[in-house]
């Protein structure tokens, strides 16, 4: 029963992430910072910030997102689908832990409150640095 529920649980993370993934109009703050930093090291060949835009995270995201720029280009969606997918991967490297613990009904609870929790689904729509990726 536990592998149904995770199964479904995942299914809806996936979609709460990425439906409607352009509906906010314009670029929150940080998602702009984070854009804006990505293109940089995306384009000028000498800029490698060991910094990141803020005091309390590292340029790792930067780095990740200007990779996903490289591949699919710098866009509005490209930056958001990114995100979602790193909310995804953070859900199923902490869900793949518990799992191996034995910890099989955490795994259930812990996808289904991801895909419904609101700071969780929406976060990455104004992003605020959610990811396990920091």
């Amino acid at each position: 029963m536990p592998h149904v529920v995770v199964v479904a649980a995942f299914g809806l993370a996936v979609y709460t992430q990425l439906a409607h993934l352009l509906v906010v109009p314009g670029l929150h703050f940080d998602e702009a910072w984070q854009g804006m930093l990505a293109y940089r090291i995306m384009h000028e060949p000498d800029f490698y910030p060991t910094g990141a835009m803020n005091s309390y995270t590292t340029p790792v995201i930067h780095y990740l997102l200007a990779g996903v720029f490289k591949i699919f280009g710098p866009s509005f969606a490209t930056l958001r689908a990114a995100f979602a997918a790193m909310n995804l991967a953070t859900l199923g490297l902490i869900a793949g832990l518990l799992w191996r613990t034995g910890e099989r009904l955490a795994v259930a609870w812990f996808a289904l409150l991801w895909a419904l929790l609101p700071l969780s689904v929406h976060d990455h729509r104004f992003y605020v640095e959610l990811t396990g990726f920091h």
